[in-house]
């Protein structure tokens, strides 16, 4: 993965605002989809990567890049897990012996985890609730285009329909409710939304809300990973393991 180091303008804003205390640095990652953030507990600095689009129009993706920031001030104030995925020991011998398969499940892991949007969202919403509106309305419109071009296969993909269930729940998480219902939308074009991601829609809706208590956030997140998994039927077994002094995932 090649990335290059930048230094974007107008962010101390944020990061000030956030409380963060762990030195950030800012990567133009060119063959990322989306930002994304990697926090490193052992030497305590953050690296926020950014998209080509991110970094040629930041004011369009400010919500992104504060998103990301936001990943950093959870991991900082709960635990890095928050953030950034590691495995166990074992799980990386896995990555090595047999390459496919740990790529499958590690991404059955991380599509059980990545709801974890739902809290760093939360925490955006209550300092920038603007920035919330932004992004929940670009989402909207993104899934209308689509349909409108009849990218059909796009809207089936596992990453767009746990997006689509997460975008659902801060719908009414967030009051949110000048948006249009998405799934409705879907619907009135012909496109039925299985029960299984409206029911993950109601369950992210009510996941409980951090408490900034490292030790009960921690088996939130646990617990809800696993629940997530199993509605999804992953034959994982997803664990918290304390490892080398960090809080890594075990598959089973």
């Amino acid at each position: 993965m090649k990335k290059y180091k930048i230094y974007p303008k107008d962010l101390e804003q944020y990061e000030q605002a956030l409380d963060l205390c762990w030195p950030i640095s800012y990567w133009l990652a060119p063959e990322e989809q989306t930002c994304r953030v990697v926090c490193n507990q052992k030497s305590q600095v953050h690296e926020v990567w950014l998209s080509e689009l991110a970094f040629q129009s930041p004011d369009l993706l400010t919500p992104d890049i504060v998103h990301e920031l936001c990943h950093c001030a959870i991991a900082e104030q709960v635990d890095p897990v928050f953030s950034t995925i590691w495995f166990s020991e074992k799980w990386n011998q896995i990555s090595r012996m047999e390459p496919e398969r740990f790529g499958k499940l590690a991404q059955m892991l991380y599509l059980a985890w990545c709801h974890v949007d739902i809290w760093v969202n939360d925490l955006r919403h209550k300092h920038w609730p603007e920035l919330m509106a932004q992004e929940y309305s670009a989402f909207a419109q993104g899934v209308v285009i689509l349909l409108q071009r009849q990218e059909l296969e796009v809207l089936s993909r596992p990453e767009t329909l746990l997006s689509l269930a997460q975008h659902q729940a801060e719908r009414e998480r967030h009051g949110l409710t000048e948006s249009p219902d998405l799934f409705a939308v879907l619907s009135a074009h012909g496109v039925e939304v299985e029960e299984r991601i409206k029911g993950l829609a109601d369950f992210f809706k009510s996941l409980p809300r951090l408490c900034f208590k490292s030790r009960k956030d921690l088996k939130i997140l646990e617990n809800s990973v696993v629940e997530v998994a199993r509605r999804l039927e992953f034959p994982i077994n997803p664990k918290l393991i304390w490892e080398k002094d960090k809080w890594v995932w075990a598959l089973g």
